[in-house]
């Protein structure tokens, strides 16, 4: 796969890698786009799955060598570890909404 000149200097973002395996022809694609990009254009990936189990979302051995050999090679590994940020705003969310909320006893209160 080819593609053109002008978007290989393009930084590629790859976001929820690994969220569900890649199905015929993806690991093929995401192999060329790989390997096309391989020390000529930067890609960011992020995933929830430790890099040990990217190897079983390509589903084909070899071909998820080879990708990850190039992926890897000079990579910058940057891990976040703790709560889900959107967890956490979540639960911020729902803990203002219960504090403005009037209590039952003072919604039941006569004028």
């Amino acid at each position: 796969m080819r593609y053109p000149s002008s978007s290989i200097n393009v930084q590629l973002n790859i976001t929820d890698f690994g969220l569900e395996a890649l199905r015929a022809p993806g690991p093929e694609d995401l192999y060329d786009i790989i390997h096309e990009r391989y020390e000529r254009a930067s890609i960011v990936l992020t995933s929830n799955r430790a890099v040990s189990e990217w190897p079983d979302i390509f589903g084909e051995p070899l071909l998820a060598s080879a990708a990850l050999d190039r992926l890897t090679h000079r990579a910058h590994f940057v891990e976040i570890t703790g709560a889900s940020y959107r967890a956490e705003q979540t639960k911020q969310q729902l803990a203002a909404q219960r504090r403005s909320k009037p209590s039952p006893k003072q919604e039941a209160r006569p004028a």
